[in-house]
């Protein structure tokens, strides 16, 4: 075999294999809706597993919110927090806001600077998980709409809306 074919060969086995490591990445993560189970988006309490959080409380710490749905945790790149009225934003990666990545849940404490203000009326916080299956890939995301209401609502509320 010439030099020529041999790398032909090469490059012919090298493409199918990136062809089959990419028809068996997911193509984009998932977050379970509302009424799946279990819900995509709940602020673990002590009293429940609402998706929403009541603005202005004090929570010392801030609180656990569990995104459910699938994802491929070695893939995993961040999930991203976004006030859509305040236009706040924060990312979290794994060791800085998220603890736990697995197939099925990722959890993330999210501080109280994020809902540290009372609001007037609902607000919608779009929250986004990004993975990236390889370097060479575009990452592929999946989001889901938490919710910070206004005193009086109690401590958690559960109100979700997923895109």
């Amino acid at each position: 075999m010439d030099g020529r074919r041999i790398f032909r060969t090469l490059a012919v086995s090298i493409a199918g294999l990136a062809g089959a490591i990419q028809a068996q990445a997911p193509q984009t993560p998932t977050i379970n809706a509302p009424n799946g189970t279990p819900p995509g988006l709940q602020a673990v309490a002590p009293n429940g597993t609402p998706a929403a959080v009541t603005g202005g409380l004090s929570i010392p710490g801030g609180f656990t919110l569990a995104i459910n749905g699938n994802f491929t945790p070695g893939f995993f790149h961040d999930v991203n927090w976004l006030n859509t009225v305040t236009s706040q934003t924060q990312t979290f990666v794994f060791g800085a806001g998220v603890f736990s990545i697995t197939a099925t849940q990722i959890l993330v404490t999210i501080p109280q600077n994020l809902f540290a203000t009372a609001v007037a009326s609902a607000q919608p916080v779009t929250v986004t998980v990004t993975e990236s299956p390889l370097t060479n890939f575009h990452p592929t995301s999946a989001s889901a709409t938490f919710t910070i209401n206004p005193l009086g609502c109690g401590y958690f509320r559960t109100t979700a809306k997923y895109s």
